[in-house]
């Protein structure tokens, strides 16, 4: 359950099951960590970890672990703390692929931070790299976002539309509404530098469609 994305699911179950052993105990911790952190219960999600860690220092998923503390205190807004702990998971190579995944967080808290110039260096290093569909189209969405507050809307536009037909070749419906959604708010802007849009009217038929999908 955990691995295919139902975190509710494998909370409640991992939740409901007594460990019959160590390595049971392990597991159950760590994916009570991880499916607190994904559907968002961040604070939790930093108590399980720190729990996994003072029980099983060397464990079999402490990289996982980490990735999701330094989610967690990313999502709550301790950048300070985030940063280190993912970059350092950045710089090792797991089998889960957790390098790649922190440093799209590395570049989400650069974009939060305001910190474009770098978020885009960072995502653009990424895209050269062999990443999983969902986190490809991720990542290319951020791009066009950061390209579009750099006003670079050339880049952002091509951008957008590339990550939309990614989205929608890898089957990834949430991923396409998301980027819909953007692209949607890309072209919909009434005034562009100060300046009415040009291109206002090309948001009518992904305004109508994502209306229909979603």
């Amino acid at each position: 359950l955990f691995d295919a994305g139902h975190y509710a699911e494998a909370l409640a179950l991992a939740e409901g099951t007594v460990a019959g052993s160590e390595e049971q105990k392990e597991a159950l911790l760590y994916v009570m960590a991880g499916s607190t952190c994904f559907l968002g219960e961040y604070q939790r999600s930093l108590d399980l970890t720190a729990k996994y860690s003072d029980e099983y220092p060397a464990g079999e998923h402490s990289t996982s672990v980490e990735y999701f503390r330094g989610v967690s205190y990313a999502r709550l807004g301790f950048a300070a703390l985030a940063r280190p702990i993912l970059e350092k998971i950045a710089g090792v190579t797991t089998v889960e692929g957790e390098q790649y995944y922190a440093q799209y967080e590395l570049a989400m808290l650069d974009f939060e931070y305001a910190s474009f110039i770098d978020a885009q260096k960072r995502l653009a290093e990424m895209l050269e790299l062999e990443l999983f569909p969902s986190l490809r189209v991720q990542v290319h969405l951020l791009s066009a976002r950061t390209s579009a507050i750099l006003r670079d809307r050339e880049a952002a536009e091509a951008s957008y539309l590339e990550t939309l037909e990614l989205s929608r070749s890898a089957q990834l419906p949430e991923l396409e509404q998301e980027v819909l959604f953007y692209l949607i708010a890309f072209y919909g802007r009434e005034k562009v530098a100060y300046e009415l849009n040009p291109d206002i009217e090309k948001c009518l038929p992904y305004y109508e469609e994502f209306f229909e999908k979603f």
